[in-house]
């Protein structure tokens, strides 16, 4: 009896030191309390980051005239990547891809959204901003992304330009340089008031650069404005040229 008693005490000691699995139960919460912050990160800002992310990652953009080793090199001098964006993206159809992109990025008025599945022509211009010969068409993507390699013996200037759309729903963009490669409310009416102060010059492109640099800031970070929810492309380019020439730095500039 006396060894049976020791026994059944050195059992009984043992589920005493097995209790800590009891604690395991109580802390099981504790993955799913993380998980939960995960998903609340996720459908957070993360989700309005990622999705930036997609709207600016342009190594995945086919690009016409351009080899794969070519689409890939980032840097490409020759290469232009760009977005083209309208009032509410009426440009084109809606699509899901518009209840649920934010818009698109370098693109200053609040209310334009990028535009998909929209021809977009690479073209010459003539000294009024007339399409002279188209040297390329591409299709932006479900982000309002497109891309092209410049033609053998093209160069960058303010004969080189991009269109869409077509009559009182044409916009353009002066393609200046890498970085002039975006068409929205914007480019088309820096085009359109420098050419109403005459005719498109090589000796004018740093006039133009300058243009440019004055309508971001105006519309985007000394006075920026949205669109009003139903205006079409005509409407936007009114309610842009009004807001510039209210801008004394562009008006200044645009009289130079």
């Amino acid at each position: 009896m006396k060894y049976l008693f020791a026994i059944l005490l050195v059992l009984v000691g043992c589920e005493g030191n097995s209790s800590p699995a009891a604690p395991k139960t109580a802390e099981e919460p504790k993955p799913a309390e993380e998980s939960l912050e995960i998903e609340g990160d996720f459908f957070g800002d993360e989700l309005g980051e990622e999705a930036a992310e997609l709207g600016s990652d342009f190594s995945v953009v086919p690009c016409v005239g351009a080899t794969p080793e070519e689409q890939a090199n980032l840097d490409h001098p020759r290469i232009i990547r760009g977005q083209v964006v309208a009032p509410f993206g009426r440009l084109a159809h809606r699509s899901l891809w518009d209840l649920i992109v934010p818009d698109a990025h370098a693109v200053p008025v609040g209310g334009e959204n990028t535009v998909p599945n929209q021809e977009i022509q690479l073209v010459e211009f003539g000294s009024k901003g007339e399409p002279l010969k188209v040297l390329a068409t591409a299709t932006s993507d479900a982000l309002g992304r497109y891309c092209f390699k410049l033609p053998k013996n093209v160069t960058y200037g303010v004969s080189l330009g991009l269109r869409t759309g077509a009559g009182d729903n044409q916009l353009r963009a002066v393609v200046l340089s890498r970085g002039h490669s975006n068409i929205s409310l914007s480019s088309e009416v820096v085009l359109a008031l420098a050419l109403e102060q005459g005719k498109l010059e090589s000796k004018r492109r740093e006039w133009l650069v300058n243009l440019h640099t004055y309508a971001d800031s105006a519309v985007d970070l000394l006075d920026p404005f949205e669109l009003e929810d139903g205006t079409n492309v005509v409407a936007g380019k009114q309610e842009v040229k009004t807001h510039l020439l209210a801008d004394e730095r562009f008006a200044a500039a645009l009289e130079r």
